[in-house]
C-alpha cells in the first residue's frame, strides 16, 4: 500500500509539470507514452516479435499526432492502411495468425495512440483548452480512488467477477461520487485561481461520463489481461502495474471528453 501512495504521488507530482507546459512538450509525452502503452500491451500477447504487428502499431503512434480535429477522412486511410498489412499477414502465416490477434492488434493500435492524442487535441483546439486537459484525469484518477476506497470499506455484490474479482458495485458508484467530487474542487480552482465559472449540468454530466468510460476502460483492460494470462501489463509502477495500468481509464475517459465538448461545450465563462 506504502509503495502504491508514494508512486502514485510521485506519478501525480510529473503530470501536473506536463501538463503545465507548452502544447508541445505535452504532445511529446503523448507520443513517447502511446509507445510505452502499446508495446505493454503487444508485450504480454509477445506481438512485439511480430514485424507486421509492430510496423502497423509504431505507424498508429507516428501517425496519430498528425489526425487534426477528428478528422474521419485521415482515420479511415490509416485504417484501412493497417487492415491490409494485417490482412496479408493473416494470409501468409494462418497457421500462427488468427482473426482474433489482427482485431486485437488493430484495438490497441488505433485506441492507444488515437486516445492519447486526443489530449493533445483538447489541450490545442478548444478556447479552454489550457483548462479542459485536466478534465480526463481529473475524472479518471479520481473515480479510480473513490472506487478503491469505497469497494474496500463497503465490500458486497461484484461488479464484474470473471474479468476483475475484486471490483464491486459498490467500488464502482465509489468512483462516480470521487469523479463528481474532483470535478467540484476543480470547479472551485477554476472559479476563485481564475475567475471562471462552469455550467453544473455539463460539467458533472461530463464528470460521471469521465467516470462510466473510465471504468470501462479498466475493465477492457483487465480483459484483455485475462486473455493473456497476466496480473499487470508491466511494473514501472510499483503498487499500480505498468503505465498502461495506470493510463487505462484516461484512455477512455479522454476522447469521452473531446467528444462531449466538441458536440455540447461545457458553458464556461470568465467573469
Amino acid at each position: 500500500m506504502l509503495a502504491r501512495v508514494i508512486s502514485g504521488v510521485i506519478a501525480a507530482a510529473v503530470l501536473i509539470v506536463v501538463l503545465c507546459c507548452d502544447v508541445w512538450v505535452i504532445g511529446i509525452c503523448a507520443a513517447v507514452l502511446s509507445v510505452w502503452c502499446l508495446l505493454e500491451a503487444f508485450g504480454v500477447f509477445s506481438y512485439h516479435k511480430n514485424p507486421a504487428f509492430l510496423f502497423v502499431g509504431l505507424v498508429a503512434c507516428a501517425a496519430s499526432p498528425f489526425l487534426s480535429r477528428w478528422d474521419f477522412s485521415q482515420m479511415t486511410g490509416l485504417l484501412f492502411l493497417s487492415l491490409i498489412v494485417l490482412a496479408g499477414v493473416m494470409v501468409a502465416v494462418p497457421q500462427k495468425v488468427n482473426v482474433t490477434d489482427v482485431a486485437r492488434v488493430m484495438f490497441l493500435s488505433l485506441m492507444i495512440p488515437v486516445s492519447l492524442n486526443l489530449l493533445v487535441q483538447i489541450r490545442s483546439v478548444f478556447e479552454f483548452g489550457i483548462f479542459y486537459i485536466w478534465l480526463p484525469f481529473i475524472g479518471a484518477f479520481m473515480s479510480d480512488i473513490g472506487a478503491f476506497f469505497v469497494g474496500r470499506s463497503v465490500g458486497g455484490p461484484k461488479l464484474c467477477e470473471a474479468l476483475s474479482p475484486k471490483k464491486t458495485i459498490s467500488g464502482s458508484i465509489g468512483g462516480l461520487i470521487g469523479s463528481v467530487v474532483g470535478f467540484f474542487l476543480y470547479s472551485l480552482v477554476l472559479k476563485f485561481g481564475f475567475q471562471i465559472s462552469v455550467s453544473p449540468i455539463w460539467f458533472y454530466g461530463l464528470a460521471l461520463l469521465c467516470s462510466v468510460t473510465g471504468q470501462l476502460g479498466d475493465l477492457t483492460m483487465s480483459a484483455l489481461k485475462r486473455q493473456a494470462n497476466v496480473k499487470d501489463f508491466g511494473n514501472v509502477m510499483p503498487g499500480h502495474g505498468g503505465m498502461l495500468d495506470r493510463l487505462d481509464s484516461v484512455i477512455f475517459a479522454g476522447p469521452m471528453v473531446y467528444i462531449f465538448i466538441v458536440t455540447f461545450g461545457l458553458q464556461i465563462m470568465r467573469y
